[in-house]
C-alpha cells in the first residue's frame, strides 16, 4: 500500500527516501521532471506491467519499460487505462486482457502531491501454462508418438495373427485381452495427438461467429434424458451469436459440460450455461470444492482424480480458448456455491 504522509512517501509501511523535495524555487518544468522521476521509482524493479494512474481521471501518469514494450502504439501516458486494459464484460474477477494476453491485477491506491493514484500491476496467472510449456508438450508427445506407433502397430498385427490361429477358446480370450489393452494404448495415443494438433497460433483473421442456442442445444442432445433435464441454458435474449468459430466453440463448452456432468452430486445436481454476453458464458454446477492441489495445476494434463482419464480435458478447452485470443477461468470452488468455469473472449475495445 502507498500512501502520503508529512511528506513522505510509503510503500507497504516503509520510507521510500528521496520520494519528495522541496518545490518552491523550481519552476514547473523541474517539478514536472522531478515528479516523474519519482514516479518511475515507483514503476521501477519489476519484470511485469506496472501503471500509475489518476484514480479520478483514470488517466495513465506513468507506466514502467515492461509495459510500454509489451504495447506497441505509441506512449501510454496520457491515455485512459480501461482503454489500454480491458476487463471482461460483467465480471468482477481480478483478471484483465493487455497487449493480447490475459493477466492477474491488482491495484494500490496511494497519495502524491495531493493527487489521488494508484498503481496498477499485471502480473501471469499461475494456474495456466506458458506458451513456451505447451510448445515443450507438443514436442514430447510428437516424439512419443513417432516411438510408440510403430511398435504397437506390429504387436497388433502379431495379435490378430495368432488369434487366427487359435483353436482353443481360452488362448483367444488371452490374445483378446492383449489385443484390448494395446488399443487402450492407440485410445491414449489418439488423445494425446488431439492435443498436439490443436494450433498454438491465434486467429487473428475476421471474427466467425457461431449460432450459440445451435451450439448449446446440439451439445446437450447428446446426453440421456435424465441429464439433459437437470441442465439449464440461461440467456439474455440479444445474446443470439457468440465470437467465436462454431468447432472450437462446441470443444470448449463439450469440456465444461462433461466436467459438470461427471462431478455433480445428487439434489444438487442442476447444471447451468450462462451465455452472459457474446464474448462470455460460464458453466456452474453444485459439488464438493475442487482440491487445491487440483487447482493450483487445473489447467495442466495429468492433473486428474480419475484413474483412466489422462486429465486433458482442461488443457484443451484452454488451448482452444487461446487459439482464439480468450482463457478459462475458474471463478467459484466451495462447497456452498459449486463450481463455475468462465469462458472469456478478449473484452471489445
Amino acid at each position: 500500500m502507498l500512501k502520503h504522509a508529512k511528506g513522505v512517501a510509503m510503500q507497504n509501511g516503509k520510507v521510500v527516501n528521496g520520494m519528495f523535495k522541496t518545490y518552491n524555487q523550481k519552476n514547473d518544468q523541474t517539478v514536472l521532471a522531478d515528479t516523474m522521476e519519482h514516479l518511475e521509482v515507483i514503476v521501477s524493479g519489476t519484470t511485469h506491467p506496472v501503471f500509475i494512474i489518476d484514480e479520478n481521471s483514470r488517466e495513465i501518469v506513468q507506466t514502467n519499460n515492461v509495459a510500454q514494450a509489451d504495447l506497441a502504439e505509441g506512449r501510454l501516458i496520457g491515455k485512459n487505462i480501461d482503454d489500454i486494459v480491458r476487463r471482461p464484460l460483467l465480471s468482477s474477477l481480478p483478471y484483465v486482457f493487455f497487449s493480447g494476453q490475459w493477466y492477474s491485477m491488482g491495484q494500490d491506491p496511494f497519495q502524491f502531491e495531493c493527487r489521488s493514484l494508484a498503481k496498477i500491476a499485471l502480473k501471469a496467472r499461475q494456474n495456466v501454462p506458458s506458451a513456451e510449456t505447451i510448445r515443450h508438450w507438443k514436442e514430447m508427445i510428437a516424439v512419443l508418438l513417432n516411438r510408440l506407433r510403430s511398435p504397437l502397430t506390429g504387436m497388433q498385427g502379431y495379435a490378430e495373427l495368432m488369434l487366427d490361429g487359435m483353436k482353443l477358446d481360452s488362448n483367444k480370450k488371452r490374445i483378446e485381452k492383449i489385443q484390448a489393452g494395446i488399443q487402450q494404448l492407440f485410445d491414449i495415443m489418439d488423445e494425446m495427438e488431439s492435443l498436439h494438433l490443436i494450433s498454438s497460433k491465434e486467429n487473428k483473421d475476421e471474427v466467425i461467429t457461431t449460432d450459440i442456442s445451435a451450439v448449446v442445444d446440439n451439445i446437450v442432445s447428446k446426453y440421456p434424458r435424465e441429464i439433459r433435464a437437470s441442465i439449464k441454458v440461461r440467456q439474455p435474449e440479444k445474446t443470439g451469436t457468440f465470437d467465436c468459430p462454431p468447432s472450437d466453440t462446441e470443444q470448449i463448452l463439450t469440456t465444461l459440460l462433461e466436467n459438470a456432468v461427471e462431478h455433480t452430486l445428487g439434489d444438487r445436481g442442476i447444471i447451468f450455461i450462462d451465455i452472459l454476453s457474446p464474448r462470455s458464458i460460464k458453466v456452474s454446477h453444485g459439488g464438493e470444492a475442487i482440491p487445491k492441489p487440483i487447482v493450483d495445476n487445473i489447467f495442466y494434463p495429468f492433473i486428474t482424480s480419475k484413474a483412466q482419464n489422462l486429465g486433458f480435458g482442461l488443457t484443451k478447452a484452454l488451448l482452444y480458448a487461446r487459439k482464439n485470443g480468450g482463457s478459462i477461468f475458474l471463478t467459484e470452488n466451495n462447497d456452498a456455491d459449486g463450481i463455475s468455469f468462465l469462458f472469456c473472449l478478449p473484452p471489445s475495445s
